[in-house]
């Protein structure tokens, strides 16, 4: 069994710290927690990504 556990934290200048605890080493193609916190990750990345985006201005983006 494994246990993740994600600290996230709200930082002074507008972005978000998360720091995961727990069993990251995977074998033999991953425990579903791990498989769980590979997901968890995508889409924190993704949400950055989305907001980094959404705050740009469109002068930026071209």
């Amino acid at each position: 069994m494994a246990k993740i556990v994600i600290e996230i934290e709200d930082l002074p200048d507008g972005k978000v710290s998360y720091v995961p605890h727990g069993d990251l080493l995977m074998r033999d193609g991953g425990t579903p927690a791990q498989l769980t916190w590979v997901a968890v990750q995508d889409v924190i990345y993704m949400l950055g990504k989305i907001g980094a985006i959404q705050g740009m201005s469109k002068r930026e983006m071209l």
